[in-house]
């Protein structure tokens, strides 16, 4: 055991002390503090106020020409106006409540004129955005920006959407791969010299590979609800996700879609961490390593939006399931019409996938020549 945790402290080391650990790392923890104030400064730009801003100004101007002409003002046009005003006034006052059931009359007119115009679409972005209100309305919390949110759980749900799936796994995979293929030197293999089985070697570095990665992703975690948290506040972790569907259904609460996506996220990790070192064994060449593994993992995980004709195998391919949020809100299963894409069916993907990397790992080790 002595053994064992001196290897492990030793390969640790020799991971987080190198160049190609620290400078992802700061780009992570820098991307992190970018995204956050990005987010924060859009969002008063596309806010709920901002949306109809436009809408306001226009309908302010035709209603001076009415009165300027002598003529009376259309009630409609009047209501609308008021409520548009009066959103305005209650967000500005930070009152989230009167903000959104201002909103939810105004989406509700702009629903009916989508469906009579047959814009489905808009249809159902209103209703998605009403179901929101709604739990606004209902608890006085701040409306978030959809792929913009500020405080902690929505900015994190955001995070594992949008840059987690590919920058952290390209970003990861250089940080690792020098671990594996460390070993080799002038072509030959350095392990021949250590009085332990390949196997057990290999073992070591797996786990040190794996936990280096889950530290690194604790500490992106515990920055980016720090920023969030410190600049916007927690958040509330009931706030509503809509489940992506033809016409918008349930919801689920976006802490527990965080939790799920960390169960999928740290799966996923774990195969990166097992194909890493799968690749790195049969190339024996860094630079090739980082190639195909990046490829390999990057081809996957956008299959599940780029690749059409790869729809009805989806849920077979273990890199869909690295797009944690998209699977969980349902996203992926509704653009791909493959309803088989589930947290569930991503649980039993990634655990088979391991499985296979693990035991293919263990028996190239346990059966590779020696030279």
């Amino acid at each position: 055991m002595k053994a064992w945790n001196s290897f492990f402290s030793f390969n640790v080391k020799s991971v987080i002390k190198k160049k190609t650990f620290m400078l992802p790392m700061i780009i992570l923890i820098f991307g992190v503090f970018g995204v956050y104030f990005a987010n924060r400064s859009a969002t008063n730009n596309v806010n709920i106020v901002a949306l109809v801003a436009g809408d306001t100004k226009d309908m302010q101007r035709q209603q001076h020409q009415f009165k300027s002409r002598g003529h009376k003002v259309p009630k409609a046009l009047t209501i609308r106006l008021k409520r548009e005003l009066a959103l305005k006034a209650a967000y500005d006052n930070k009152d989230w409540s009167t903000a959104a059931a201002n909103k939810i009359k105004i989406n509700n007119e702009d629903i009916q004129s989508s469906k009579n115009s047959g814009d489905q679409q808009g249809v159902s972005a209103l209703i998605t955005e009403n179901i929101e209100l709604e739990f606004v309305k209902a608890n006085n919390v701040f409306p978030e920006v959809e792929d913009m949110g500020v405080h902690s759980v929505n900015f994190l749900n955001d995070l594992f959407d949008i840059y987690f799936p590919i920058v952290v796994t390209v970003l990861f995979t250089f940080m690792v791969v020098p671990l594996f293929i460390g070993k080799y030197q002038h072509e030959k293999n350095m392990d021949l010299l250590f009085p332990r089985s390949s196997v057990w070697l290999e073992s070591n570095r797996f786990i040190t590979g794996f936990f280096v990665m889950f530290f690194s992703f604790v500490l992106l975690v515990c920055v980016a609800v720090a920023v969030s948290g410190i600049f916007s506040g927690l958040g509330n972790p009931h706030y509503p996700v809509v489940i992506v569907r033809s016409m918008p259904g349930p919801t689920i609460s976006i802490i527990k879609v965080i939790f799920e996506a960390l169960c999928l996220q740290i799966l996923a990790l774990l195969s990166l961490i097992g194909l890493i070192q799968l690749v790195s064994n049969l190339t024996q060449n860094q630079n090739l390593t980082l190639l195909l593994v990046i490829g390999f993992s990057v081809c996957q995980t956008i299959a599940a939006s780029k690749l059409a004709f790869l729809n009805s195998i989806v849920n077979w391919i273990p890199g869909t399931y690295f797009n944690t949020i998209s699977v969980i809100d349902g996203t992926v299963a509704f653009e791909t019409n493959n309803h088989a894409v589930t947290f569930m069916n991503g649980i039993i993907m990634l655990l088979a996938y391991n499985i296979i990397l693990i035991s293919v790992n263990l028996l190239t080790n346990k059966y590779k020549k020696v030279y």
